[in-house]
């Protein structure tokens, strides 16, 4: 385990209780995807955040690029703030002054203007929320918590995807949900109001729980630890079971196509950290097993597969129009939120019977919104993500490491047609889900180290573990050692 173990006191209870019942409750009132929802939420996340701040003052770890990502983040919101100052102060005065000095400072500057700032200012607002929650939930991985997040988001998702089974087939009124509209014998998609933004959410429990079921494999067949590594398993797969059946109760055919996408390629990372290449292909043998029976149930996927809301060639005519908007104000954007704006007035006739408040692809709707410059800083802090994710995943074996890599693919996937990455309730998931990469490494031993305390318990003796023993490595047939230069987690991290 990491070298900061949790203090005996009330405040990591605490502050896991709150982080549970936020998780909870984003998913619930249109997916928290609402101006005020974001104010209240991220007033909540500031609350938690000072409760800590306050109860936890440890020194946070400046090693390696870990503070790289942070910094590009900071430049966002400084480049999205940007946008509604220059539309609050600078736009005005070039309006009040034909010449001078200020004519000429807010003339240089008017590029920069949101055609939306009330929008733009409640981006901002979100983006410090998010913000704040990737704090929180470093600094709880940083307490050794990293592994009671994930249970406490995958119960979340559990209990979300139960409860969307649920509505979908019980004729009452829901609190909070029925809000939305009724989904009585319809989609499965509890408090969203998109079925798809609902299995992205529902994806991201999923890779979780695969995650933990090859973790519970390895605890068992490598460590030995056979009274947690059954339990810890069948809860797992229980969970995994659950989330797929709404998963495809759902009716997303993107949503099912980039879960299924990124479960695969979290079997296919953890068989290349393991080497266990036998114990991947025998979890993909009996992932297909699992698609295949809720295939059965899945009949209305199928048949979307035939039809659909918005077709490829609409969807193809957005982006073409939204790319030929964007070529305006290539560098600077429009403003963030301010897509649905510009684009009402853009559009072509052949798009005006319905209002296209994204344009069914994050990554164009970001390069209208924000621009060259803006997108750049965006991907820039995924980038960073990832290569943290790569980290913790390939280098560490770390747990919290193959999560983070999945959820990666399961969005990024999911992004190229539709907009899940852009609904506050699966974003407010996905954020703790890569902050604990970053903050702490799997809370299982390390191999090596476990290796050897049981060939050496073979003999008759035990080997001393901490910072002051240096562990030889034994190489044994079922478990590939991990490069010498890495450090063992007795050993002390505090985060990339």
């Amino acid at each position: 385990m990491t070298a900061s173990y949790p203090q005996r006191s009330l405040l990591p209870v605490i502050a896991l209780l709150l982080l549970f019942a936020f998780f909870l409750w984003v998913p619930l009132l249109f997916a928290s995807n609402r101006g005020f929802l974001w104010s209240m939420n991220g007033a909540l996340l500031a609350g938690l955040g000072l409760l800590l701040l306050w109860g936890d003052r440890s020194e946070q770890s400046r090693e390696g690029i870990a503070w790289l990502g942070p910094l590009a983040f900071a430049l966002l919101l400084g480049w999205v703030a940007a946008s509604v100052l220059v539309s609050a102060v600078f736009q005005p005065l070039a309006a009040i002054f034909d010449e001078g000095a200020w004519a000429d400072i807010a003339a240089s500057v008017l590029p920069m203007t949101s055609f939306a700032p009330s929008d733009s200012a409640l981006g901002l607002v979100c983006l410090g929320g998010y913000g704040v929650l990737w704090w929180v939930s470093l600094r709880l991985s940083r307490r050794g918590l990293s592994d009671m997040i994930l249970w406490l988001v995958l119960i979340a998702v559990t209990l979300h995807a139960v409860y969307g089974m649920v509505e979908s087939r019980v004729d009452f009124d829901f609190p909070l949900t029925e809000i939305v509209g009724d989904d009585f014998d319809g989609p499965a998609n509890a408090g969203f109001v998109n079925r798809n933004h609902f299995a992205t959410f529902l994806g991201l429990g999923a890779v979780i729980a695969l995650v933990l079921m090859l973790d519970a494999v390895r605890r068992f067949t490598v460590f030995g630890e056979r009274s947690s590594a059954l339990p810890r398993f069948v809860l797992a797969a229980a969970a995994l079971g659950l989330v797929m059946t709404a998963q495809v109760m759902s009716q997303s055919r993107m949503g099912l196509g980039s879960t299924v996408l990124a479960l695969t390629w979290v079997v296919f990372v953890f068989a290349l950290a393991n080497g266990r290449w036998f114990v991947g292909l025998v979890f993909l043998i009996l992932l297909g097993a699992l698609m295949f029976g809720l295939s059965f149930f899945g009949i209305d996927v199928l048949e979307r597969l035939q039809r659909s809301e918005v077709d490829l060639d609409t969807r193809l005519n957005i982006y073409r129009q939204a790319l030929e908007l964007w070529q305006l104000r290539p560098w600077t954007g429009f403003g963030m939120g301010s897509f649905e704006t510009v684009f009402a007035v853009g559009k072509d006739s052949d798009l005006s019977g319905r209002l296209w408040t994204r344009a069914h692809n994050s990554y164009i709707t970001a390069l209208v919104e924000l621009g060259v410059i803006g997108l750049a800083l965006l991907m820039f802090v995924f980038a960073w993500l990832g290569l943290v994710q790569l980290r913790a995943g390939l280098a560490q074996r770390s747990v919290t490491g193959f999560v983070g890599l999945g959820c990666l693919v399961l969005v990024a996937a999911h992004a190229t047609l539709d907009f899940s990455l852009e609904i506050y309730a699966v974003v407010a998931v996905l954020i703790p889900l890569l902050a604990l990469s970053s903050g702490a490494t799997d809370s299982a031993p390390p191999a090596r180290q476990v290796s050897q305390h049981r060939h050496s318990k073979a003999r008759g003796r035990s080997t001393p573990a901490g910072p002051a023993s240096t562990p030889t490595v034994v190489t044994t047939r079922r478990f590939k050692p991990s490069n010498p230069e890495l450090k063992s987690e007795d050993q002390g991290h505090e985060g990339d």
